[in-house]
């Protein structure tokens, strides 16, 4: 296994070990060999049980098969890049380069622009063209007490600021990560791992956790979605009222950057229906975060802009300006 066979190994080779992105000669007769053995102990002995797991083989082989169970894979379900999130988000500043703080800009990121009838984002995680990341999420909470829980989300430290959502594991169970006073989370953000189609090109894992609406909430305003990635939801006249895209691909063995995104996008009668039946506003948390790399011994530098949005049940909207391209210091 140890026979490179004349493939030359990179030092980056070296660091990651055996990828799917590259083999030596030995390392893919080995790995195959691997399989073959597992395949005649299998037919020639039993399968023992005494560990943890009920199954110990299909367990082990489960992670060796596509992510999905119903035959679709990964690429499958990736959507074309939405129009729109190609912006670009670093400003001049007196000393280079620095993190935008503009109203208009970050109101844009999430649909808040006059003239734009679009949906609104309510979830999302992606980068912009200049290579910024933009996470988006939100919360339902008390009208009276939104100005209160915004200001301090805006005072928190940006690295750690954050609003509860649900997840849900592979068997689709949702279940709440932790809790936030006075907050109710109403999207999940899946975390499910991709297995082997995640080895493809054109894959990417985002398919699995793009946001969605809880269950909860999907029942309470009769949402349903028919299509298995669920790409969009619908009322019960048949219209679309919500879409959730997963796009791109993700850059698993190099430091280039991934262009693979995910968000959540609501009407505004949906959101103003949620929003009234539960006589609660929806606060948006926006963070933006920079990271620029360090070179040598230099430590790599993270700064972030952060904005909360406030959303009334008449869709009024109130901004909450927060840190701008603020740098963080790291304790440790």
């Amino acid at each position: 296994m140890y026979d490179s066979g004349g493939r030359e190994t990179s030092r980056r080779a070296h660091i990651h070990g055996m990828t799917s992105s590259f083999h030596t000669y030995g390392q893919q007769l080995g790995w195959h060999a691997l399989f073959l053995t597992a395949g005649q102990y299998l037919s020639n002995s039993p399968v023992t049980d005494d560990w943890y797991y009920d199954e110990p083989w299909d367990e082990w082989l489960h992670r060796y098969l596509l992510t999905r169970k119903d035959g679709l894979w990964l690429s499958d379900g990736v959507d074309r890049t939405p129009l729109g999130i190609a912006g670009i988000l670093l400003e001049k500043g007196d000393e280079g380069l620095i993190l935008t703080g503009d109203k208009d800009k970050i109101l844009s990121l999430v649909g808040l622009i006059a003239g734009d009838n679009q949906g609104i984002v309510v979830a999302g995680s992606w980068h912009s063209t200049d290579h910024i990341r933009i996470n988006i999420s939100s919360v339902l909470v008390s009208a009276r007490k939104a100005r209160s829980i915004a200001k301090q989300l805006i005072d928190e430290d940006p690295m750690l600021v954050w609003l509860p959502t649900y997840d849900a594991g592979d068997n689709g169970q949702e279940y709440l990560h932790s809790e936030k006073a006075d907050c109710i989370p109403w999207i999940i953000t899946p975390s499910g791992e991709a297995r082997l189609d995640d080895d493809e090109p054109i894959s990417s894992i985002g398919v699995m956790r793009r946001p969605r609406i809880t269950q909860a909430f999907a029942a309470a305003f009769s949402l349903r979605s028919d299509d298995p990635f669920h790409r969009v939801w619908k009322n019960r006249r048949g219209r679309i009222i919500a879409h959730s895209a997963a796009w791109g691909f993700v850059n698993k063995f190099d430091d280039e950057h991934s262009v693979s995104g995910v968000r959540l996008s609501c009407s505004k009668e949906l959101l103003k229906d949620v929003l009234t039946k539960n006589g609660a506003d929806l606060l948006l948390l926006i963070n933006l975060q920079r990271y620029e790399k360090g070179y040598g011994s230099e430590q790599g530098k993270y700064t972030h802009t952060v904005a909360v949005i406030r959303i009334t049940k008449a869709l009024d909207i109130e901004y909450h300006k927060g840190k701008i391209n603020h740098p963080n210091e790291f304790k440790f």
